[in-house]
C-alpha cells in the first residue's frame, strides 16, 4: 500500500505538470502580451487640452477677457468734474488699454470753431472731432477708453457709453474748487440735474449701450469695481439707468 501511494502521489505530480503545461500553451497570448512593446498612450487628449491663462482651472471655461479678438472701445463721458479722466487713466493703466481724450485731441488739432466769450469754453467742431476720434479708434491695436463730455455728442464706432454722476452738490463744490465761474458752474449742475449726457447718449446710441455710474461718496476701487462689471458683465441683463437729481430743481 506505501508503494501504491506513492505511485499515485507521482503521478499526480506529473499530471499537474502536465496540465500546467497545457494551460501555458493555451495561455499563449498572454504570455507574447507580456512580452510585446507597451502600447503608446493617446496623445488626442493633450492635443485637445486648450490653452489657459495661468492659475486658470481646466474645468472652468476661459474668461471672454483673455480672448485676443475682444478688442473693446468703450467711452466715459459725463460733465466735468465727474471723475472721467481720473478712472478712465486708472484703467487704462492697471489694464494697458489705450486711452484718448478728445479734450486733448480738440486742443491739439485746433478743433474748434470759435471761443465762448461768456465763459472762454472752445466751441468744438463736432464733425470734424467725430472723425478723427473714429480714426484713432480704428487704428488702434488695443483696447481703448475714450474720455471726455464731449463723447456723447458725436457717434463713435464703441460697444459702451458709460456716463459718470455726481450728486449735484458735490459737483458744485468740485467745480467752485476748479475755479469755474458762476456761469459755467451753473450751466454744468443744470446738465447733470436734467440727465443731459443720457439724454444725448441714448439719442446718438442705441440704449443698451449705454449705462451710468453714480460716484457719489464712492472710493475709486468702488468705481473701478462697477466699471468693469459692466465692461465685462457676469449677467447679460442690461443695468437700466436709474439715477434721477431732479429733485433739486426745486431746491
Amino acid at each position: 500500500m506505501p508503494k501504491k501511494q506513492r505511485i499515485l502521489r507521482g503521478k499526480s505530480k506529473s499530471a499537474n505538470s502536465a496540465s500546467n503545461s497545457k494551460l501555458k500553451r493555451k495561455s499563449g497570448a498572454s504570455c507574447k502580451c507580456k512580452n510585446s512593446p507597451a502600447k503608446k498612450p493617446s496623445q488626442k487628449k493633450s492635443e485637445t487640452k486648450p490653452n489657459l491663462p495661468k492659475n486658470q482651472h481646466p474645468a472652468k471655461k476661459i474668461p471672454a477677457n483673455y480672448k485676443k479678438d475682444s478688442r473693446k472701445a468703450i467711452i466715459i463721458t459725463g460733465v466735468p468734474a465727474t471723475g472721467k479722466t481720473t478712472i478712465a487713466k486708472k484703467w487704462c493703466t492697471k489694464y494697458g488699454w489705450d486711452y484718448i481724450s478728445l479734450n486733448n485731441l480738440v486742443a491739439d488739432n485746433k478743433l474748434y470753431t470759435k471761443i465762448d466769450k461768456k465763459d472762454g469754453a472752445k466751441i468744438a467742431d463736432l464733425q470734424a472731432l467725430q472723425k478723427l476720434a473714429n480714426e484713432k479708434i480704428k487704428k488702434s491695436a488695443h483696447s481703448i477708453i475714450i474720455d471726455g463730455h464731449l463723447a456723447c455728442e458725436i457717434k463713435l464706432g464703441v460697444q459702451k457709453i458709460i456716463i459718470l454722476r455726481l450728486n449735484p452738490t458735490e459737483l458744485t463744490k468740485r467745480l467752485n474748487a476748479r475755479k469755474y465761474s458762476k456761469y459755467k458752474t451753473e450751466q454744468n449742475v443744470k446738465a447733470e440735474i436734467l440727465d443731459y449726457c443720457t439724454i444725448v447718449s441714448e439719442h446718438n446710441y442705441p440704449k443698451e449701450m449705454v449705462y451710468e455710474i453714480d460716484t457719489t461718496d464712492k472710493t475709486q476701487i468702488k468705481i473701478m469695481r462697477e466699471l468693469k462689471d459692466i465692461i465685462y458683465p457676469k449677467k447679460t441683463k442690461r443695468i437700466v439707468p436709474k439715477i434721477d437729481w431732479t429733485n433739486f430743481l426745486l431746491k
